[in-house]
């Protein structure tokens, strides 16, 4: 199942705080070295100090570290929900939930309340888009004609973490660091497991972990220098196939 997000932010802190973590919020890390047997991450506040790290902010770790950058690309991904369609309504009578095999991948479902939640608006760029509302509507409209003016109450999304091949990326970057990420749309699932094999790993053994490590997951080409200018490039003529 999902974990609600109110029950991850107001219930797994104070556990992890009684199990002994000390947790920094808002504290960004603007560096991580590794050197004479320990791991180094340097603040706006201060260095912490440890035995081991673990990157995992996935889509959002600029140039923190240059390998994972090399290796997980952030591509936004956005959402729509209409008003309550009403019981009345043909789409997805039965509760179904859909996704197509598209490069640009469309995925929607019913809520609770009715609503057609309905995602598929990708961006390659750094800026968030003004139009989700309406590229969402005219992504419904192709395959429900009949919601072509239908109101679209909400509108949100994200940035999630890709690879070449989209799958997710493990890696050691330097000694007693882990990185892993790259998730491709479905770290709600993987991301907590990882995280349960990462404590397999503190706790002694990396069996598992190392399963995911020798994946053969290839650095996006173009250097630090035009490693986005490519992909951006790429991804929208795999888009544009999508639409001819």
């Amino acid at each position: 199942d999902i974990v609600p997000f109110g029950v991850v932010t107001l219930t797994f802190p104070p556990l992890a705080a009684t199990a002994g973590a000390h947790l920094f919020e808002r504290t960004p890390s603007t560096g991580i070295a590794a050197s004479g047997g320990k791991v180094r991450v340097t603040t706006p506040k201060g260095t912490i100090s440890a035995e081991k790290c673990l990157i995992a902010v996935n889509a959002y770790g600029g140039k923190l570290e240059p390998v994972s950058a090399a290796h997980i690309m952030p591509i936004g991904s956005f959402i729509g929900a209409t008003v309550p369609l009403g019981s009345s309504s043909n789409v997805l009578p039965g509760g179904e939930s859909v996704d197509d095999s598209r490069f640009v991948v469309r995925y929607f479902r019913r809520s609770k309340d009715g609503r057609l939640l309905f995602g598929g608006r990708e961006v390659y760029a750094v800026n968030d888009p003004k139009d989700i509302h309406i590229h969402i509507r005219r992504q419904i409209a192709e395959l429900y004609p009949a919601l072509k003016d239908v109101e679209i109450t909400h509108g949100w999304g994200g940035y999630v973490g890709i690879t070449m091949p989209r799958k997710p990326f493990v890696r050691e970057v330097m000694p007693n660091v882990i990185s892993v990420g790259g998730y491709s749309g479905h770290g709600v699932m993987l991301s907590n497991f990882f995280g349960k094999l990462y404590a397999e790993t503190v706790a002694g053994n990396r069996d598992r972990l190392k399963l995911i490590e020798d994946l053969k997951i290839p650095a996006f080409p173009g250097g630090r220098r035009f490693r986005a200018p490519l992909l951006f490039l790429a991804l929208n003529w795999f888009a544009l196939r999508d639409r001819i």
